[in-house]
Order: structure tokens, then sequence, then C-alpha cells
């Protein structure tokens, strides 16, 4: 059909409207401005004001992602409890629920700011649909037990490296092997386990923060999904996609969101590394 519109138009631009991303309208205003060429200036300053909306929306997504994970992996609860042994089995669903409604809350935080506020979306992905807390959650959206035991072993042993580098290698490397090996114990310990439980006195009990290394990314990757769908396609696009952080990732980027999230999680995320954690997340909406 496209050669048979050649014989009369000069350009012939395909455009799907149901499925048509962000870029795709801008290379439509882009054909535009080529039919009639009085009309490039005014289509030229319409793309470059769409344009900078879009990254506005972007930056300020970004921002709002960064400070929900943080304050999610930071999360702490306080019951009162009257029983000599505290119910920690009902405390943990409950700590889960808690998550749950603060993640809805990020959720509909975006929705906000991509002025969906007073619509009721319905995520109709199939992988949205399960619990943070879920099998398949950790397998849809989460990094292998094998890269995240990388990623701390590698991490503490950088710290472990930069003793070795005070005192002028006279540890032996010692540092390096200590720090490395508590790495892999810590993860492998924390790997699946939600939250420490603390009794704090005879009749209050603490859970949190997440002690799970694996929690960050799956919240990350979910939050970045909702984004993703909002921001780029329409509703008939909502398909099956792939995780944007996973065990393909960059090694780099895998330890530098690693490292904010733990920083996270002991709630000494300064603004500094916000701004990073805000930056990494913007780069990959």
């Amino acid at each position: 059909w496209q050669a048979a519109l050649r014989q009369y138009f000069s350009i012939i631009k395909p455009f799907n409207p149901l499925k048509a991303s962000f870029n795709d309208h801008i290379d439509l205003l882009r054909a535009l401005s080529h039919i009639a060429p009085e009309w490039s200036s005014d289509i030229s300053k319409t793309i470059g004001f769409l344009q900078k909306y879009h990254q506005k929306q972007k930056e300020q997504i970004a921002k709002t992602i960064a400070k929900g994970v943080c304050e999610i992996l930071s999360f702490k609860m306080r019951e009162s409890y009257r029983l000599s042994t505290p119910n920690e089995e009902k405390l943990l669903q409950r700590y889960k629920v808690a998550i749950e409604k603060k993640e809805k809350t990020l959720f509909k935080k975006i929705q906000t700011l991509l002025g969906f506020e007073d619509l009721d979306i319905r995520v109709e992905t199939s992988k949205l649909n399960y619990s943070i807390f879920s099998k398949e959650s950790q397998e849809l959206f989460g990094l292998s037990r094998e890269k995240i035991l990388l990623l701390a072993t590698l991490g503490t042993a950088a710290t472990g490296g930069a003793i070795d580098l005070a005192v002028g290698g006279h540890s032996l490397l010692l540092g390096s092997i200590i720090g490395a090996t508590v790495g892999f114990l810590g993860a492998n310990y924390g790997y699946g386990k939600l939250s420490d439980i603390t009794i704090i006195n005879s009749n209050t009990i603490e859970i949190g923060p997440i002690k799970d290394p694996n929690i960050g990314f799956i919240l990350l990757n979910r939050a970045l999904e909702f984004s993703r769908l909002l921001l780029h396609t329409t509703h008939a696009q909502r398909g099956e996609k792939q995780a944007v952080i996973s065990d393909e990732s960059s090694l780099k980027e895998l330890k530098s969101l690693s490292s904010l999230h733990k920083k996270c999680q002991k709630n000494s995320l300064d603004k500094e590394s916000l701004q990073k954690y805000t930056q990494l997340i913007e780069e990959l909406l």
C-alpha cells in the first residue's frame, strides 16, 4: 500500500496512534514540517516544548521513585503486645501489607505527576499484579541469588581494599579477603529474609528496616515498569516486557544501585547520594 500511495504523495509516514510512543509522535510532527515548510517554525517550537515537558516529567518521576523506594527500604514499624511471646508471623504479615500500601502511594504520586490522578488506572500487565514478596515478583523483577551475592562480595571487598591501601599493603590483603567474606555471608543470610524483629521492651516490638538486598531491585523495577507504561506507551501496548534492571545489566550499574539501596536501608542516604540515585533512575525511564 505504501508503493501505491507514493504514486500520489512524496512523503509516506506510517503511524499507529494505538501503539505510538512519545518519540513516534515527535517524528510525526517533524514529518509534518516537511509537508508544509511554512509550518516549520511553529512545529519546531512545539517539538521543543514537548521535549522539555517530557524531560521534566521524567526528572520528577525519577526523584519521586528514588524517595519512595528509599522510604520503603528504611521503613520500621512498632507494635505493642501483651502476650509473653509476640506473634512474629502476624507482625511480619502486617509489615508486608504496610509496605504494599506504601508502594500504592508511590504509584499514585506517579499518576498525579502525569495528570492521571482522577483516573482509575488498572495495570493490565500480570507482572504488577503479583505481590512484591511473591516468588513471581522475585523472578520477574529481582536479581538472581548469585548476582546478589556477587554484588555484596564486591562491595565489601572494595571497603576492605581501602583498609589495605591505608596501611600500605602491610595487611597482606587481609582487609579485602575479610571484607569479601563478610559481604558474602551477610548477603547469603539476608537474601530472602525480609527483616529482623527486635523486642524493644516488655510490651513493644519493632520490625524493619528491610534486610533482603533483593527487595530494593524488586521495588525499583516495579516502579520503573509502572512509570514506563504511563510515559511511553498507550493502552494497547501494555504487554509483557523484560525488567529494566536484571542480571544482564552492567555490573557497574548494579553495584551503584546496590550501594545506594544499602544506604537507604540504613536511612543514611544524603543529598548527594539521592541526586545520584535519581539520575540513575532517570536514565532508566
